[in-house]
């Protein structure tokens, strides 16, 4: 009886609690496990506009924390050259093992084209989208493809260099070192 008991148990262990355990493993978070995937998932999460989801794919250095650069991309996403149609990645060049840089074709809503350097890294065995202050445009892999067709009047601009936005932060009398110099004072 103690036997035939014992083997029950087990048995329905295995039938309920491993499946349950596996779901709720399936259902959670799961990292990344290539650079391209990172990079795959980091797209589709931009054009689905789910900020929480770009921010666990990305190390921007553009942010001083997690909170800024949320902050940082709702208001983003609240223009239409941020908000993008298409996504397609271009070319693929493998720097390091621990390094790759593509180039992404974006169409965004405001109708321009560009074709955008991105960079991923491993870091702490994790691959991430990073994102720098430095200008893309300067990049020679940037490439604008067609302007905008629908003009926007853009408050905020978060391409603002460190350096530039630690200068007008510290004079307290310029008009623009008010705390929205990132326009996310909105938010």
């Amino acid at each position: 009886m103690v036997k035939r008991t014992l083997v029950s148990s087990c048995l329905a262990f295995a039938l309920f609690v491993l499946p349950v355990s596996s779901f709720a493993a399936s259902s959670q978070s799961i990292e990344p496990s290539s650079s391209k995937e990172a990079l795959s998932e980091y797209l589709k999460a931009v054009q689905a506009q789910d900020v929480d989801k770009v921010a666990s794919l990305v190390i921007d250095k553009r942010f001083s924390n997690d909170e800024e650069e949320k902050k940082g991309y709702k208001e983003m996403l609240k223009y239409k050259r941020d908000q993008f149609n298409k996504l397609e990645i271009l070319e693929e060049s493998n720097v390091s093992a621990d390094e790759v840089k593509y180039v992404v074709s974006v169409s965004a809503k405001d109708g321009s084209e560009e074709n955008m350097p991105l960079t991923t890294k491993k870091v702490n065995g994790n691959w991430r989208v990073v994102i720098t202050p430095d200008d893309q445009t300067k990049d020679p892999k940037y490439k604008k493809v067609k302007e905008a067709t629908e003009k926007e009047d853009v408050k905020a601009d978060i391409q603002l260099s460190p350096e530039v936005f630690q200068a007008v932060s510290e004079d307290k009398d310029a008009p623009s070192a008010k705390p929205n110099v990132l326009g996310l004072d909105e938010l």
